[in-house]
């Protein structure tokens, strides 16, 4: 069976001048319970050579679209689809909430540990059938049991991505501000002395082998399990032409400055705050209606990673990443419970 009620809204910021990065933010929208289910904060380098997913996020309402499989993977997957990008990284690290305020005080929303965060975004990536898949998890007493990436058939090569320890990290990390690598590479060229940088023209040039070596340090990988996900695709250049237009710096930060001016803390909250965005979008963005997204109730693959089965009650994730919503019946109007981390500004 097939749902139509679900729309991905779309906004888009292109990087003027010399920027090379442009920001999006999708969020799902349900009209049968009449909010928004998921937002998704993605960077795309370069004409979209590559895809960085910031952050994903779960309001924390339960879609009535959700009997079987992983609505929150399928969303992922219908935007990477839409935007057809040659490659998509990430960052997973478990938080209680990212783009939707106040969400973690919602009793209706749960967050996936560490290493159900790691197999749901391994689950969601793979489903797209990738050519190369690389997971890295910093740090050899991270508690990842290596096990786990060790079977003959698994298809994750375990490093950051299809280059090697003495490539200049400059020359194969995009800039992506809000990204954990490009922190790692600006604490390696400030950390050199004058007299080597002088060597070097005034110019520091870091290895990916120097970069992978000091993530273990970074604060974002101290603390728990995380790790970093790219998978690359066998798409064209050219994006799809379904997309709506790039709108002025100006107006994609308004509607941010609305998301996160919200509250998400209840179910009651969740309905009055959705119809404050959607508002906001149709008539400062433009956009009338979102773009149809069909949800097939199907049997699938768990999205944490384990064999197919049927997945009645799947979990939802949020990134940096991710949250997930408890499975119980649908309720339109749920009742009240109680009563961020916001989205960077990728201006340069």
């Amino acid at each position: 069976m097939a749902t139509t009620n679900l729309r991905i809204y779309f906004a888009r910021a292109s990087g003027c001048g010399g920027e090379k990065v442009d920001r999006i933010l999708a969020m799902l929208y349900d009209s049968s319970v009449e909010c928004f289910i998921y937002a998704l904060s993605i960077s795309v380098f370069e004409h979209h050579q590559c895809l960085s997913i910031d952050k994903l996020d779960s309001s924390g309402v339960r879609s009535v679209s959700t009997s079987k499989g992983s609505l929150a993977g399928e969303f992922v997957r219908e935007v990477i689809k839409l935007l057809r990008p040659r490659s998509v990284r990430l960052f997973a690290r478990p938080q209680p909430q990212y783009l939707f305020p106040e969400s973690a005080k919602n009793a209706d929303k749960r967050i996936m540990t560490d290493r159900q965060l790691i197999r749901f975004w391994k689950w969601t990536l793979e489903a797209l059938e990738p050519k190369k898949l690389f997971l890295l998890v910093p740090g050899e007493e991270s508690g990842w049991d290596k096990r786990e990436d060790s079977s003959v058939l698994n298809p994750w090569a375990t490093r950051l991505g299809p280059f090697n320890d003495n490539e200049r990290a400059e020359d194969v990390f995009p800039p992506f501000t809000d990204d954990p690598l490009t922190r790692a590479l600006s604490t390696l060229k400030g950390s050199d002395s004058t007299e080597e940088q002088e060597s070097m023209g005034g110019k520091t040039s870091p290895t990916v082998g120097e970069v992978v070596a000091l993530l273990p340090c970074m604060n974002e990988c101290a603390n728990g399990i995380c790790a970093f996900i790219s998978v690359y695709l066998d798409h064209c250049d050219d994006a799809t032409s379904d997309l709506p237009p790039s709108i002025p710096d100006q107006k994609f930060d308004t509607l941010l400055d609305t998301l996160l001016g919200v509250e998400f803390s209840s179910g009651e909250q969740s309905l009055e705050s959705s119809k404050k965005i959607l508002s906001h979008w149709k008539e400062s963005i433009g956009m009338e209606i979102g773009i149809p997204m069909i949800h097939e109730t199907r049997m699938t693959g768990s999205e944490d990673g384990g064999q197919k089965k049927d997945c009645t009650a799947p979990r939802c994730a949020v990134n940096d990443l991710h949250t997930v919503v408890k499975k119980r019946k649908p309720d339109v109007h749920p009742e009240p419970v109680n009563n961020l981390q916001g989205l960077v500004k990728r201006r340069r």
